[in-house]
């Protein structure tokens, strides 16, 4: 209490961002730029419109079916999407996803993705994982209470009746388990199955239900939020029993949970950047960053896509006999010349999530905190905090080093799916929006503001797709040469979806 808290001056900004690249198709008529005469034309076998995870997917599809004269167009200046990586002050952290549970049979395209890289291999008959990239312990901690607990499920001093209500969720996520409707990738096959889950929001399920305790609405509150980018009320029924049947379960305290009931995690200092870098590296020229696609348009002999060089400020024409166009729906919607029905009804439906990430560069690590964990978790949660926050991930957590050593924070914001929160997220100054950040910090670390050195924010207006309530199934659009690839059509935002739509858009192609 006696030693003074000596603060330094916090550097850093706004970085990795691109929106005012998707504003330039925003705030672009037609008859302007998307209409006049391209600087040059290139001529290539496919055009991939879009390097986000499923763009990258449809890339390595390609490239493993022998056919390498390709032309990938990205709109950021690195491939990756909302699974970007990146390095601050010589520490890698995540842009955006951080970790990928450890793919079933049900994902045979990421099981062979991992096989390719090394992280995933049979050893004696069995499938083994590097170490090296499972999360270490300790995994989760939530601050509650005034102390941190283990795990993000509220449990320190928490009631008979809210035992009761944690066992009764279980049972009822067991028994949607058994059902075989749930799984990653999601099956649209199984949507009859679990019909009555898509039309009602998860709180009025829960209500309906009879689940009402407040721990554990926080608590499913936080996962939708985190998983989703949007809170009970707002993601479909069907979302929120997903998040827990098709992976790991529910596990409630003293409750007979099996092996099953677990989950492996991997990740990396840079997040899912690990993946999309390895993704992106073989693909060398064929990968064309800042390119911001503003036309797409199917002919008689193929497809033509005009793109805006952000570099040279000119708008250039791509050629091809056909295309996989990775771009969320709403895009598509605006840039593809006589877009069918089904693209305008999705697009018309899909809500997306605004969000912000924010990398604290630290001098050293954080001292323990108040209560009784003695060490800092992979993931941290703050109960209580404010709505918008998800907590935070310590990018140096895999690391063996033996000694402390600076670290970078990545600190997640969820700010929902109305236009107005997304206007709010992008108007705040770096200085306001950094000092909210570590003043929630430093009420459960008391050195963080003598530690913190740079602030680095990134913001996605559209981050992921939210998968609110609906009555009918996605009909994915389909066009003569064109193939689409994008997690909108799975209707909700994670590294497995995205993928297999990358795969199968290539599938579909004409031979």
């Amino acid at each position: 209490a006696c030693r003074s808290e000596h603060t330094q001056p916090v550097t850093g900004g706004y970085t990795h961002e691109s929106h005012e690249r998707g504003h330039h198709l925003r705030d672009t008529t037609t008859g302007s730029k998307t209409t006049s005469t391209p600087s040059k034309t290139i001529r290539t076998a496919c055009i991939i419109a879009g390097g986000g995870v499923a763009g990258l997917a449809a890339a390595r599809a390609l490239r493993l079916a022998g056919r390498d004269d390709f032309v990938m167009l990205e709109l950021a200046d690195e491939a990756g999407g909302n699974a970007r990586g990146a390095v601050l002050q010589g520490v890698a952290h995540p842009l955006g996803a951080h970790y990928l549970p450890a793919p079933s049979d049900d994902a045979p395209q990421v099981q062979a993705l991992l096989e390719e890289l090394g992280i995933r291999r049979r050893v004696a008959g069995r499938w083994q994982y590097d170490e090296r990239v499972l999360c270490h312990s300790p995994q989760e901690r939530l601050y509650f209470e005034g102390e941190w607990q283990e795990g993000l499920l509220p449990t320190n001093g928490v009631g008979a009746a809210t035992l009761a209500q944690y066992a009764k969720f279980h049972s009822l996520i067991e028994r949607w388990r058994r059902t075989g409707a749930f799984s990653v990738p999601s099956k649209p096959s199984k949507f009859a199955l679990v019909a009555s889950l898509h039309g009602v929001s998860f709180a009025a399920y829960l209500q309906q239900e009879g689940l009402n305790d407040t721990h554990l609405l926080w608590y499913l509150n936080y996962c939708c939020r985190d998983d989703y980018g949007a809170g009970l009320a707002v993601v479909s029924a069907w979302a929120g029993v997903h998040y827990f049947a098709a992976r790991h379960g529910f596990s409630a305290p003293a409750a007979n949970n099996t092996d099953a009931d677990k989950s492996s995690v991997l990740t990396w200092a840079q997040g899912n950047g690990f993946l999309t870098q390895a993704l992106a590296a073989p693909l060398g020229d064929r990968l064309r960053t800042g390119r911001v696609v503003m036309r797409v348009e199917t002919t008689r002999s193929g497809v033509v896509v005009d793109a805006y060089n952000t570099a040279t400020q000119q708008l250039e024409r791509y050629e091809a006999p056909q295309a996989v166009v990775a771009l969320p729906a709403f895009i598509v919607a605006r840039v593809l010349v006589n877009p069918p029905a089904a693209l305008h009804t999705q697009a018309q439906q899909t809500r997306y999530s605004a969000w912000q990430v924010s990398n604290i560069y630290l001098k050293a690590p954080l001292d323990a905190g108040y209560g009784s964990a003695p060490d800092m978790a992979w993931d941290n949660v703050i109960y209580g905090a404010a709505p918008t926050s998800l907590g935070y991930v310590n990018a140096t957590h895999q690391s063996t080093l033996q000694w402390p050593a600076p670290t970078v924070l990545t600190h997640y914001s969820a700010h929902g799916i109305e236009s107005a929160a997304c206007k709010v997220l992008l108007a705040a100054p770096w200085e306001q929006a950094k000092n909210n950040v570590l003043q929630e910090l430093a009420r459960v670390h008391s050195d963080v503001l003598r530690k913190a050195v740079q602030v680095d924010i990134t913001r996605y207006g559209h981050a992921m797709t939210v998968p609110v309530p609906r009555s009918s199934p996605i009909m994915l659009a389909t066009m003569p040469r064109l193939s689409f690839a994008h997690s909108d059509w799975a209707g909700y935002s994670v590294f497995e979806e995205a993928f297999e739509q990358g795969v199968r858009a290539v599938q579909r192609l004409p031979a």
